[in-house]
């Protein structure tokens, strides 16, 4: 039998010190591989403990901001400037000299007036002179035409000063209560159904339950970006919504050119000749409406809460740990519930624009938003990310579903921001630099949406929040402002909860025929799926573009 060749001997493990010879580095990830190298090596613990400081002092070297979306990137993009010789709190401070120009630019700090009862001051819906007869009518049925004149003009002087306004009384209040009632019907049916063999489910009339409607990283909204539910249809048709649309678009406007006079009053606003004048039907049929959604906003101080959640006791659906929270200061209601503050229901407080600033001053024919196909209804969204000035104006708006107060959280306004508009931007400079810092919190930044559409998120730590002001306003109001002014939303801080739906509004003649054919067609389908069809009226079939299915080539 041949006798089995002999084996090398395996090269025997370096010793524990020489091994501790291993020199530490200079940066963060050679550091890193220098511990892993140790620890493979077998070195002695105290030589591996102290790499790790060495590891831990150039990690912390590489300073970062918390609470960021982006820690790990940030992390990372401090260690490549580390590397580079630069101290990342250097970089700190050249960034905000990057943005500092473009926060010159800024309004001066404006708030607008309130009203007695702590809203901001509204106006009554525009009034409309209807071709079938022969005196002119209103949406709210006002006989002074004095006064309605002066509130007409008043109005858009408003809107001309602060980049919004507020019409008071646009849907009524069963409209309202109907809305409310489609929207929870939505959220226990849809998107938070009783789960199988739990002992809870969602319910409007128990806040107890509402633990079990996590949509706080979503601000709220429905899950899809555009809702076609009864009621909803109906509001985006109602012939008051499509007024106030119709009254801002079709204003007589020096502001698009980036001034304003500053001067609110009615006398000022004459000077606009048509400011005061009805609105002609034919006006209300030129504005194409958006298909948009709705959100909720929970109560977040004294909530009645379940004892056995606080406690962490069985809660019969697995939530428990959602609802426990902060339990100072909670007061006992009965022997099973008490009420108590839920802080982790509050949602993140933002300033943005729902446009690419670069690309809303590129013609129109640049844009590929003539594309969009409608194959998903993100589409819809994209739309609105990707508006420019040559297809203007623009405009964004909400309507309070019921009575919304500066503490029950809600949109925020930077008045005057539609002025100093495309100063601002000129001054921000290359764009690329603001795509960079897509996920960070702390940064201003570009979101990069497809089809030339993007936003603009502020940085947290931006001097655009000094400036912004809370929009309280009453059940039923509906808030447009100019798409151009930085606005977002504040989290709730009351015992009330926020409910709105949102409504957009652009010309017919800012969309060509084909894509309006595309929208049209999808808008068709949808409404055939929620069985909504017969719900649209007349002008919503002109609103909504459905008379131009089928119409392009």
């Amino acid at each position: 039998m041949a006798t089995p060749p002999t084996l090398a001997a395996a090269p025997a493990a370096p010793s524990a010190a020489a091994a501790d010879l291993i020199p530490d580095a200079d940066d963060y990830d050679a550091q890193l591989d220098v511990v892993r190298s140790l620890k493979s090596a077998g070195a002695s613990p105290a030589r591996v403990k102290s790499a790790a400081m060495k590891l831990a002092q150039l990690k912390r070297a590489t300073w970062v901001p918390s609470g960021t979306a982006s820690r790990r990137k940030k992390r990372r993009a401090a260690i490549e400037a580390a590397k580079e010789g630069l101290d990342p709190r250097e970089v700190e401070r050249m960034e905000a000299a990057r943005d500092a120009a473009a926060v010159a630019e800024y309004p001066a700090m404006d708030p607008p007036p309130m009203d007695a009862d702590g809203f901001v001051v509204s106006f009554p819906p525009p009034r409309v002179s209807f071709s079938s007869s022969s005196s002119t009518t209103t949406t709210t049925a006002r006989e002074d035409d004095t006064a309605a004149r002066e509130d007409d003009a008043a109005a858009l002087a408003f809107f001309r000063r602060y980049g919004f306004v507020v019409y008071r009384d646009v849907l009524t209040r069963e409209e309202c209560a109907a809305t409310r009632a489609e929207i929870w019907d939505y959220l226990e049916r849809v998107q938070f159904p009783p789960a199988p063999g739990a002992s809870r489910a969602l319910s409007r009339h128990d806040v107890t339950t509402w633990d079990l409607m996590d949509n706080r990283d979503t601000y709220g909204l429905a899950p899809e970006p555009s809702v076609f539910t009864r009621q909803c249809v109906r509001n985006r048709q109602n012939p008051r919504v499509i007024a106030c649309l119709a009254k801002v678009l079709t204003r007589e406007d020096d502001s698009v050119c980036g001034h304003h006079d500053g001067d609110p009053s009615p006398t000022a606003a004459h000077r606009h000749g048509g400011d005061a004048a009805p609105l002609r039907e034919e006006a209300l049929r030129e504005v194409i409406v958006s298909q948009d959604r709705w959100c909720v906003y929970r109560p977040t101080v004294n909530v009645r809460t379940r004892r056995d959640a606080i406690d962490g006791t069985d809660g019969g659906d697995g939530t428990a740990g959602d609802t426990a929270g902060d339990t100072a200061g909670a007061s006992l209601t009965d022997d099973a519930f008490c009420l108590l503050d839920k802080p982790q229901w509050r949602t993140r407080p933002n300033v943005h624009l729902d446009l690419h600033p670069w690309n809303f001053a590129a013609p129109a024919d640049v844009l590929p938003t003539e594309h969009l196909t409608f194959d998903e209804l993100r589409d819809f969204s994209r739309e609105t990310n990707a508006v420019s000035s040559a297809t203007g104006p623009h405009c964004q708006g909400v309507v309070a579903l019921m009575d919304n107060r500066t503490e029950d959280g809600g949109t925020v306004l930077v008045p005057g921001f539609h002025a100093v508009f495309d100063r601002w931007r000129d001054a921000l400079g290359d764009p690329t630099r603001y795509a960079d810092a897509h996920e960070d919190w702390d940064k201003n930044r570009l979101v990069w949406r497809g089809a030339g559409a993007g936003s603009f998120k502020f940085g947290s730590n931006d001097g655009v929040h000094r400036l912004k002001v809370r929009v309280p306003m009453r059940e039923g109001s509906f808030l447009i402002w100019d798409q151009r002014v930085a606005h977002g939303s504040a989290p709730n801080a009351s015992d009330r909860p926020r409910m709105a739906q949102f409504v957009k509004g652009f010309m017919r003649r800012g969309a060509g025929a084909a894509r309006l054919a595309r929208r049209g067609a999808r808008i068709k389908v949808e409404l055939a799926r929620a069985g909504t069809s017969e719900e649209v009226s007349a002008l919503g079939w002109r609103v909504f573009g459905l008379d131009a299915v089928g119409t392009a080539e």
